[in-house]
């Protein structure tokens, strides 16, 4: 197993997902590097733009998020994450949702109902489909809806003070589901992480 180079805390989006990958995809090897404003020089060489999340594979450095999943997938192909197409667009509008709310400054625009059609939406789909998106068994779908519900929920609790509507059944039980599974518990980060994240696109 490769070893980490530079792990730290802060809550990466996308690293959380790749993390998440690899942890369902065992034994993949977890090679992922992470370097954030503290990284290393040692990181830094190998990677000399700072993006992240990065992975080596076959002596080659990945620095791109979907290519890492593909290759994750394409290398390690049991248990198969593979989400088939009539559900692979479903949540697909909650994270640029989450977003402009976050990023809000006018409680007028429009900003907060967007996010709650999609979670709607997306409620009315586990309803029929659930409990995962493609029923039973969990997907590349879940895998990249949970580190982005978990960043929505602890980010938009933290500086907006709100809250997933309990009315969304549905919604909490997936959220519930994906939480409480072990490889996003080893895998999440901090909420301390995530809400230094975001708080200079809230407070720009």
């Amino acid at each position: 197993m490769d070893s980490l180079l530079n792990l730290s805390g802060c809550g990466c989006l996308f690293l959380g997902n790749d993390r998440v990958w690899m942890r369902t995809k065992a034994p993949c090897p977890n090679g992922l590097m992470h370097g954030c404003r503290r990284s290393g020089h040692r990181f830094l060489e190998v990677n000399p733009e700072g993006k992240v999340p990065v992975i080596k594979f076959d002596d080659k450095w990945i620095p791109d998020s979907d290519v890492i999943v593909g290759i994750i997938e394409e290398k390690y192909p049991n248990p198969s994450l593979s989400a088939p197409p009539e559900v692979s667009s479903v949540g697909s509008k909650i994270f640029s949702s989450f977003l402009k709310f976050l990023k809000s400054k006018d409680p007028n625009d429009g900003s907060e109902q967007a996010l709650l059609d999609e979670l709607k939406a997306l409620d009315e789909h586990l309803k029929a489909k659930g409990p995962y998106v493609n029923g039973g068994n969990i997907c590349a779908v879940d895998l990249s809806l949970a580190p982005k519900l978990y960043h929505l929920v602890v980010a938009l609790g933290h500086f907006k003070g709100w809250n997933v509507p309990e009315s969304l059944t549905h919604v909490h039980s997936y959220m519930k589901l994906l939480f409480s599974r072990e490889t996003f518990e080893k895998t999440k980060a901090a909420k301390e992480y995530v809400i230094a994240g975001w708080a200079p696109k809230v407070n720009g």
